[in-house]
């Protein structure tokens, strides 16, 4: 049996961008989660960063589908970029929040407007 005609084409081409979609999310996350854990060998940190970010992807696709929007080939690149950019970036953050706890030694550090004493 031999199937032809646009919407049987269309069918299998949004099958595809489905299933390599997915592919590409699981693999992004894997291959950035393993990189990060490589260079600073802390779980908690790749794991948290990792929840952020899915955060984040859900949040785009979400957004996407109320609007609207449907998943072509270049909008199916959306969640594997936004994990490969975000993860790094709250690593990023986590290490800047450590060394000024380092530095400093409180959690917050007040601005110089909350110290200034009141005239």
């Amino acid at each position: 049996m031999h199937y032809s005609g646009m919407p049987y084409i269309r069918s299998q081409i949004m099958t595809k961008v489905s299933h390599e979609m997915t592919l590409f999310l699981i693999l992004a996350i894997l291959v950035t989660a393993f990189i990060l854990w490589v260079f600073f060998r802390s779980g908690n940190v790749v794991f948290f960063s990792l929840i952020i970010t899915a955060v984040g992807v859900l949040w785009s696709m979400g957004i996407m589908h109320l609007f609207g929007y449907k998943i072509t080939i270049l909008s199916g690149l959306i969640p594997p970029l936004i994990m490969v950019i975000g993860l790094p970036n709250c690593i990023f953050l986590i290490n800047k929040y450590h060394s000024e706890f380092v530095a400093h030694g409180i959690k917050l550090k007040p601005s110089p407007e909350v110290l200034k004493p009141l005239v």
